[in-house]
């Protein structure tokens, strides 16, 4: 009886074991959390006249070696969402990106962060505007800021890059123009951008915007952003446009200037209709003034589908890498098969990160 017990004690015991170890096996397979989504302060977009939070999210994934080492510092990858699109979708494609390039060995290790770019409204544009706010200093002062505060960084240019897509690729060359020694390499996916002549090819409506100065223009303003938040694409591309394009600070609605028209109902190319094309569009004038910043790069990339539905946006990268080939830009314009959205979170892995990889410094 006393051997009995022995034998299925021993039995038990086996059995408990291999539980345990089919449980470690488990835990150890199951991947990692490389990615972590908070809000973050951003001081810069207090006070415009849309009520947008002065705190905005964004994710941050941090590689392997950062919990193993803390003297360690690393480049850091930024990168901008396009119209309407989701900063922490993003921020989990990059983080997945860079793990399975790390287990190729196909990268270095690097920290990447994904930053809102939307609001209610519609997108920023990434760009400074005191109806929608100082997003391009939210970008560039709020989020490097924090970012390099809290996490292990290395705090140059050479060190940091910016990428992004469609919206967010026209935010990648407005920043990347505008700022200096913030950014070391751009990475521009499908962006916003037209050659003269083409902005009614894009969503913006100037019948759309001239509604808004007649029929939205008496109302208080607590009565206008309400009657507009309802509106879906493309019209509220028109708005939130002019709200960072054309904007102006008399805190009365519509909170955007409108063209004049001739007598026969069309638009007239006045100062304000200028302030439209230079939206998107005005690379001459803007490269000229600015151009010395993109010279400074480590890297610089476009990159369009040559089936894009927006096919401004094909005509208007080729047309602004030939401005920039003219002034001495380096650059890559890449072509790649496929559409405005198709393979966008694939060549996170395929391209950008690869890209970015190559040309940002390790300490």
């Amino acid at each position: 009886m006393k051997t009995s017990k022995l034998v299925l004690a021993f039995v038990l015991s086996l059995g408990l074991y291999g539980t345990a170890q089919a449980a470690e096996s488990k835990a150890a397979s199951k991947p990692r959390v490389a990615y972590t989504e908070l809000k973050v302060p951003a001081p810069s977009l207090r006070g415009n006249l849309l009520g947008i939070a002065d705190q905005q999210a964004i994710t941050v994934y941090l590689p392997p070696g950062y919990a193993k080492d803390s003297t360690k510092r690393y480049p850091v990858v930024y990168f901008l969402p396009g119209y309407g699109d989701s900063q922490l979708g993003y921020g989990v494609a990059l983080a997945d990106a860079m793990e399975a390039l790390l287990a190729e060995g196909k990268t270095q290790e690097m920290i990447a962060v994904s930053l809102e770019g939307n609001y209610r409204y519609g997108g920023s544009f990434y760009v400074n505007s005191p109806v929608s706010g100082n997003w391009q200093d939210f970008v560039t002062k709020d989020v490097v800021g924090y970012v390099d505060k809290h996490y292990r960084t290395i705090p140059r240019a050479y060190a940091r890059g910016l990428g992004g897509h469609s919206m967010g690729g026209f935010g990648v060359l407005h920043l990347g123009l505008n700022t200096s020694g913030v950014f070391g390499a751009l990475y521009s996916m499908s962006p916003g951008v037209y050659k003269p002549g083409d902005l009614d090819r894009t969503p913006l409506s100037f019948s759309t915007t001239r509604y808004a100065e007649d029929f939205y223009g008496k109302l208080k303003p607590a009565d206008y952003l309400e009657r507009i938040s309802g509106i879906s694409w493309p019209g509220n591309f028109s708005y939130v446009y002019a709200f960072a394009f054309a904007y102006r600070n008399d805190g009365k609605p519509p909170f955007f200037h409108t063209p004049a028209e001739n007598k026969d109902g069309e638009v007239r190319r006045d100062a304000i209709w200028q302030r439209y094309d230079a939206g998107y569009g005005g690379w001459e004038a803007k490269l000229d003034q600015h151009g010395a910043n993109l010279k400074a790069l480590k890297g610089f990339v476009i990159d369009y589908g040559n089936h894009d539905e927006f096919a401004w946006i094909v005509d208007g990268s080729k047309y602004l890498s030939a401005e920039l080939k003219q002034r001495g830009i380096r650059h890559q314009l890449v072509e790649y098969d496929g559409d405005h959205q198709s393979k966008v979170y694939g060549r996170l892995k395929s391209d950008v990160l690869p890209f970015f990889s190559r040309t940002l410094a390790a300490e």
